[in-house]
């Protein structure tokens, strides 16, 4: 049998489906709640990714899946349990990337395998919501409505941004 494969609420990303394995993504994947895991060099090597947000429904992160994403310098993991993951999931992200973990939970981290390789874990509220104050960022990346339709110039409400919740006011 041969694996079967979806992309599934306008989510920019392959996914196996009997896994619920995210495998490939873009840069304007927004992983959805039926996803549970992020596959083996799922963002492999994409050099342009600068920010992820790794949902808490999370349960898996397969080895190498962010391995030498060079630019990728804010994570943002809302997982409140951290499990162990690879040493090669964030290969040559650990040492300049901040991770952002839920309140109460950087010591957690800090002793999780594969999480512990960090460098730099900042405990930060996960509300769900940023400001954002430029409006040259608005131009620059894609934002999603609620029901996950592309928004070319977003204006006031909540929007889904780089896989995260955003407010424009």
């Amino acid at each position: 049998d041969y694996p079967v494969f979806d992309s599934r609420d306008n989510c920019n990303a392959v996914i196996e489906t009997a896994t619920n394995t995210l495998v490939q993504v873009s840069l304007t994947t927004i992983i959805p709640q039926t996803v549970t895991a992020i596959g083996t060099s799922a963002y492999g090597n994409m050099n342009r990714l600068s920010s992820v947000t790794i949902p808490s429904w999370i349960t898996s992160i397969g080895s190498h899946a962010f391995e030498v994403c060079t630019n990728l310098d804010t994570i943002y993991c809302e997982i409140e349990k951290p499990f162990p993951i690879s040493e090669q999931a964030f290969y040559r992200v650990t040492e300049k990337a901040t991770l952002y973990v839920p309140v109460g939970t950087k010591e957690l981290y800090q002793s999780t395998e594969g999480w512990k390789n960090f460098i730099n874990i900042v405990e930060k509220p996960m509300t769900g919501i940023e400001e954002l104050r430029q409006s040259s960022e608005r131009k620059n990346y894609l934002y999603y409505d609620l029901r996950g339709r592309s928004v070319k110039q977003p204006s006031k409400g909540i929007y889904i941004h780089n896989g995260r919740k955003v407010l424009i006011h």
